[in-house]
């Protein structure tokens, strides 16, 4: 098993109003699910993972037909929390159901969102090749949706499976374009990250 290191959130997604559709449920109904799913989060970033699985149950049990977005982000984090018990080919279907979801519904930043939970649950699997590709995509998305750090995320974990990989110059451009977003948008952790890497590798 192949485990990144990845600086928080790593593939976990918190409930962002802004990229609900319009005809997602009533906020009362919408909030209990972000409560479940934001709980979720913070409790797999905590090593919680069994307690996250637990909050994700909860806002499954809470999701309505009209809240695709809500079904999607438990998806995903379901699938993240399972990475990080072991669970790998269980967290890659629940990934791979996520895609589905999302191409179904034909948002690109949704299907983003699922390519990157995806990879993360195919390298932890050794699935090299299958997550690089994924990964490209995903990156070029972000790029579109505006979504930095999630871009920046991408480029970095390209650059980590080209490293595996015994890829010293391809990592190293990858480390470098993520490097240069993580610059303009001044998030440090990230250069902090990305400038150890692109210099000691």
């Amino acid at each position: 098993m192949e485990m990144l290191e990845l600086p928080p959130p790593g593939g976990f997604v918190v409930y962002d109003p802004a990229r609900a559709r319009d005809e997602a449920p009533a906020p009362q109904a919408r909030e209990r699910v972000r409560a479940s799913i934001d709980g979720g989060v913070e409790a797999a970033l905590a090593g919680a993972h069994d307690d996250a699985l637990a909050r994700l149950d909860e806002a499954a049990a809470a999701l309505e037909p009209a809240d695709p977005y809500g079904r999607l982000l438990v998806t995903l984090d379901r699938a993240q929390a399972l990475v990080a018990r072991g669970e790998l080919a269980t967290a890659e279907d629940e990934a791979a159901a996520a895609l589905r979801l999302a191409r179904r519904e034909k948002d690109d930043y949704w299907a983003a969102l699922a390519q990157l939970g995806l990879a993360l649950a195919q390298v932890a699997r050794g699935k090299r090749a299958e997550a690089r590709g994924r990964l490209g995509e995903a990156a070029r998305a972000f790029a579109r949706a505006g979504d930095a750090p999630r871009q920046v995320l991408s480029h970095y974990l390209l650059g980590e499976i080209a490293y595996i990989s015994e890829d010293p110059i391809r990592a190293g451009s990858h480390y470098r374009d993520g490097l240069a977003i993580a610059r303009q948008t001044g998030a440090q952790e990230w250069i902090d990250l990305l400038t150890s890497r692109f210099e000691h590798r």
